[in-house]
């Protein structure tokens, strides 16, 4: 990587719709007209093998080719127990890139990317959040529970109902679903299945790819850049959601894909003696795909037929997007020290999404179509106050599409329900400085961010729908907050660095007056999700020289989040609690700066957390990816 680039707040005039708070852009490093290559390789706990690699070779004249590659291993570390031996969350991954750069005369410019990646891991780490049946905190059992599938087990599939109906079969009778499959929290008694319903050992399959291509054409007074952009993607995934060797509820996506196209041309260019910068251009995108999934699911019999048939229904999403935009954005000085920058992008895009459901009794096939018309400005006015200080304003607006809900486990609605774009708009204020002779930066930034239309995940509620979880409008919401950003050179040895960041979220309206979810009632009383109160963040580095010139360097870096809610339904289940994270290493770079080797600790503290927290009321419950406990690991670096 050459740089990478931390954007906050709505970017929808230079990158456009769906970077409604930010953007992370990472920039690669292009080909040079010097010969260099590296190594790295890494080794460690739970299987831990990595090798990455890059050779940069000159080509004839202003030409140069950069090839990278890397391989990646790791053990799962959630043990699925009903399996010998078979762990679940691990890594197997691989992946190559090459990019071409040159010059064809002094005013035309090439560069060109193709990148590929296999993924081969297990499926993903995820347990029961408080156990199985457990919903916002209790323990529901007996008729009925834990859930409508899981009862549907209970009743029907298990050869003792009169056990299974009760609190005590559900929590110790293994014929039955419930608590009795319960397990520690890096353990599952998950079983995966192929279409037939036959227990397997799973690998997810997950193959990326892309190519990119830059011209770059400079006049004598502007610059003009196409970038041609293709990529596609083909996963093939396995889920068990009920966390038992039953067949309760099964996920399997036989195909999930998806190709783009995207086309824009840029034009750059400066006047007035150089006071004023402008960039001016249009975009195309286009994307196809689907995502089929294949669901077997504990049900009343007489819907297929009768045991053990368990299919219940095939859903196949066929998507088929299409948007273009014209944007432009300008600087002036207005002075030597006052800046004022303006911009606005114009963007169309429509969705076609058809949804085929498939199941014994009848197949569905229910059409969606949405539109957008939306433009989004922007303006930010600057002013030096010195040399190494700067403070400035921005407004900016940002947006999200809308779209469709995705999966139905009763009746399908006619028509196709949708929800609506949702919008944004950002006042921030910010000071940027840098003291003590260049020892110290820093960076200060407040903000105030008003939503309309806020969308959110939520369970459908729609007439003989059943549980769903999909997106809906929730209403009007504020975000404020700061953020400061401290880096210092305490001594020539030691570099601290310290990021805080305070947010406020509050709803200030609800749609139709108030929303049920889950069956909850949300109110304005209810907690946005992912909105920790505070965040801090600390990198501590020091450079220890050694006699024969090499440097031994200490790093630590330490992170924690006030407690959050995943979900605005604000349920036990989906209640983060605050924690703290501490990753460390130890480094030796050679006296030439060819080579070093390390130590490195990620999660030193061996913490515990969930990384990520799903409720699903269908079945009384919620699951979770745990955080992976301490790891350490060895490493070696040579560049050439």
């Amino acid at each position: 990587m050459e740089r990478i680039e931390v954007l906050r707040g709505p970017q929808g005039t230079l990158f456009g719709r769906n970077t409604i708070g930010g953007a992370i852009n990472i920039v690669s490093k292009k080909p040079d007209d010097e010969f260099g290559a590296s190594i790295k390789l890494a080794a460690g706990e739970d299987g831990h093998i990595e090798a990455r690699g890059t050779v940069n070779v000159p080509l004839n004249g202003d030409w140069g080719a950069r090839l990278s590659a890397f391989g990646r291993e790791m053990d799962g570390y959630v043990d699925a127990l009903q399996y010998d031996g078979y762990e679940l969350g691990s890594e197997d991954i691989w992946g190559t890139r090459l990019m071409v750069s040159g010059t064809v005369n002094e005013q035309l410019s090439v560069d060109f990317s193709f990148d590929y990646s296999k993924d081969t891991s297990t499926p993903g780490a995820i347990v029961p959040l408080n156990g199985i049946g457990v919903w916002d905190g209790e323990q529901r059992a007996g008729p009925g529970q834990p859930g409508a599938f899981g009862n549907f087990w209970n009743v029907f599939y298990s050869g003792n109902p009169g056990s299974c109906l009760t609190p005590a079969g559900q929590a110790g009778d293994p014929a039955c679903y419930g608590p009795v499959w319960n397990a520690g929290r890096y353990e599952t008694n998950s079983v995966f299945t192929d279409l037939q319903g036959n227990q397997i050992a799973a690998d997810q399959d997950i193959e990326v790819w892309g190519a990119n291509l830059t011209l770059g054409v400079d006049f004598e007074a502007v610059s003009l850049k196409s970038i041609t952009s293709y990529r596609e993607f083909d996963i093939f995934l396995f889920n068990d959601l009920d966390f038992s060797p039953h067949i309760v509820f099964a996920n399997t996506h036989p195909e999930y894909s998806q190709e783009q196209f995207s086309q824009e041309l840029q034009l750059t260019g400066a006047g007035f003696d150089n006071r004023l910068n402008y960039v001016v251009g249009a975009y195309y995108f286009k994307e196809d795909g689907v995502e089929d999934i294949f669901n077997q699911i504990a049900h009343v019999p007489a819907i297929s037929g009768g045991p053990p048939a368990n299919f219940f229904q095939n859903l196949a999403r066929h998507i088929d997007n299409e948007s273009w935009a014209l944007y432009g954005q300008l600087t002036f000085d207005i002075t030597e020290a006052l800046h004022l920058t303006v911009g606005t992008r114009y963007t169309e895009s429509e969705k076609d999404f058809v949804m085929i459901t498939e199941r014994v009794t009848a197949t569905t096939v229910q059409p969606g179509l949405l539109k957008t018309k939306e433009h989004t400005p922007m303006a930010s006015l600057s002013y030096d106050v010195n040399e190494r200080s700067m403070v400035y304003f921005t407004y900016s607006e940002g947006y999200r599409d809308g779209g469709f809900p995705a999966r139905f486990t009763g009746v399908v609605p006619i028509p196709l329900p949708n929800y609506e774009p949702e919008f944004v708009e950002n006042y921030e204020v910010g000071y940027k400085t840098t003291l003590l002779d260049g020892r110290l930066r820093v960076n200060a930034a407040a903000f105030l961010m008003e939503y309309t239309d806020m969308q959110i995940s939520a369970t459908s509620l729609l007439p003989n729908v059943g549980d769903n979880t999909t997106k809906f409008n929730l209403g009007d919401a504020t975000y404020k907050g700061f953020e400061i950003e401290l880096t210092a050179l305490v001594t020539d040895n030691f570099t601290l660095g310290v990021n805080v960041g305070h947010l406020d979220d509050e709803i200030d309206s609800l749609v139709g007056g108030g929303l049920i979810s889950s069956g909850i009632l949300i109110t304005e009383d209810h907690d946005l999700p992912f909105s920790p109160s505070w965040t801090l963040a600390i990198t501590a580095a020091y450079d220890f020289a050694l006699p024969n010139g090499a440097v031994l360097t200490l790093r630590g870096d330490y992170s924690t989040k006030d407690d959050f809610y995943t979900r605005t339904e604000n349920t036990l289940e989906a209640f983060t609690d605050d924690y703290e994270m501490l990753n460390a290493s130890l480094t030796y770079r050679s006296p030439d700066e060819k080579w070093s080797l390390g130590v490195r600790a990620r999660n030193l503290t061996d913490e515990f957390y969930f990384e990520s927290r799903t409720t699903f009321s269908a079945f009384q419950m919620g699951f979770g990816k745990p955080v992976r406990p301490r790891t350490v690991s060895a490493f070696f670096t040579y560049d050439l």
